[in-house]
């Protein structure tokens, strides 16, 4: 006895065929994929460019008198201290009894004056900035304790407030350089017409720190105003960088 297939079974096994097919086309893939143990760490980004590194607060000195300055002994990196005589002027006669050398040193008074009034509000705008930054800071450690603020806020606030540390002994130490700049300035005006000839008048110096450069090394004549040597303190450093905006942002 022989037997047949239908069309029946034979459209079945074509219909199951074509759905396997179909379903085996529209199965989703497996993809491979990088797994890693998830931990809790500080994110650092590194940016990489070429800078300059200068000293903060540069202080020129100069020659609040005309006359014979002496022989400086200091060098480039030598160590200064605050009232430290860093040069010796000897006045002629003639200029000292001159109305206009006088009316010079008035005018070199006032503006010693303006730069420490300058000074002045500068350290306590500096001052005023660095007691927010020290509230801001204290306010997101609170937080942060609580599991409120993020880590990230928390770093940003300390960073904030160290650079404000920072600007107000800056604007401290400008205050303080202003300070003795006037008192140079004032002790050169009322020294006109007082020394005797071949009296001296001393140049001293108005911060502690190092000589960055000597503008004039041998003894010779200068004029008022003339540059003698300039000032300043390396371990007070700035970087100048040029970078993107948004890397500037970040």
């Amino acid at each position: 006895m022989k037997h047949r297939t239908t069309p029946i079974a034979g459209g079945l096994s074509v219909a199951l065929i074509s759905a396997s097919g179909l379903y085996w086309l529209l199965m989703p893939q497996p993809v491979l994929v990088e797994t890693a143990k998830v931990v809790a760490a500080t994110f650092q980004d590194t940016i990489e460019e070429d800078g300059r590194t200068r000293v903060r607060d540069r202080y020129l000195i100069s020659a609040p008198l005309s006359g014979r300055v002496q022989r400086l002994m200091l060098k480039a990196g030598d160590v200064v201290h605050t009232g430290q005589k860093l040069a010796t002027i000897t006045p002629p006669v003639s200029p000292l009894l001159d109305t206009r050398v006088r009316q010079e040193l008035e005018a070199q008074v006032g503006a010693a004056e303006a730069g420490l009034e300058e000074a002045e509000a500068l350290h306590e705008q500096a001052k005023v900035l660095l007691a927010q930054a020290s509230a801001d800071l204290e306010r997101t450690r609170q937080l942060t304790q609580r599991n409120v603020a993020a880590a990230a806020q928390l770093e940003r606030e300390e960073a904030l407030f160290q650079s404000a540390t920072r600007q107000a002994d800056a604007a401290e130490r400008r205050s303080h350089a202003a300070t003795h700049i006037l008192e140079q300035a004032r002790a050169a005006l009322q020294s006109t017409g007082d020394l005797d000839p071949g009296e001296s008048f001393p140049v001293v110096s108005p911060i502690d720190g190092r000589v960055l450069r000597v503008e004039q090394e041998s003894e010779s004549v200068v004029s008022q105003a003339a540059p003698l040597i300039e000032l300043g303190d390396p371990g007070d450093l700035e970087v100048a960088v040029d970078v993107l905006t948004t890397d500037a942002a970040a």
